[in-house]
């Protein structure tokens, strides 16, 4: 099985000139944890360029998220994302973003081997093969966001829990999200910007 997962942080222009600075990405389940510099690097693949991503170090082009390859059938896995804000102060702060991830349709798509937080690959297509894999109630827009302030007025997406400090910044947030099972060739058919197969990184239980 594939999983895809896009690490979001987006933030407002007018905190623009604040320095983000990518940490790590962990996925506790596999015991596994990707560092900036030597495994992964931080990315803007999307129109907007106040909105980062997360990307395979040294890849051959700017990519949202990362892929990961495991043998084992799972149903829950989450990921933690950690990133470094500096700001004019010449202070830091270090916030946190977990995404508890659940994987949906496993009894009827049991042969489809992706799950994908870009929502836009779950769509169906009238000129390609693919159908509509959206889950019943989910909205597109809900696809997990980090926000540095909880005042933000740009988009947000629902979250299960967060700690703010006294100035709004959110210094940990935790979403869920429902992942449908989808046909591994979505991955490069309907974005060139998602990561290749040979880009995963291998993972097991």
């Amino acid at each position: 099985m594939y999983l895809h997962i896009v690490p979001r942080l987006k933030i407002n222009p007018i905190h623009q000139h604040y320095h983000i600075e990518l940490i790590s990405v962990e996925l506790p389940l596999f015991k596994l944890t990707l560092n900036n510099g030597v495994d992964i690097e931080i990315s803007r693949p999307f129109p907007n360029k106040h909105c980062f991503s997360v990307m395979k170090h040294k890849g051959r082009k700017c990519k949202q998220g990362l892929l990961f390859k495991t043998e084992d059938d799972i149903v829950d896995f989450n990921s933690i994302t950690k990133w470094r804000v500096n700001f004019d102060d010449k202070t830091e702060q270090i916030i946190s973003h977990i995404v508890n991830y659940h994987i949906i349709g496993a009894n009827r798509y049991k042969y489809d081997r992706l799950v994908s937080e870009d929502t836009s690959m779950w769509l169906g297509y009238s000129d390609t093969e693919y159908e509509d894999r959206t889950p019943l109630n989910t909205i597109h827009s809900e696809q997990p966001l980090m926000m540095l302030f909880d005042n933000c007025e740009c988009h947000n997406s629902p979250f299960s829990s967060q700690i703010v400090d006294d100035n709004g910044l959110i210094i940990e947030r935790v979403q869920c999200f429902d992942l449908p099972k989808l046909e591994v060739k979505r991955l490069g058919d309907l974005n060139d910007r998602n990561p290749t197969l040979d880009e995963a990184f291998y993972v097991n239980v």
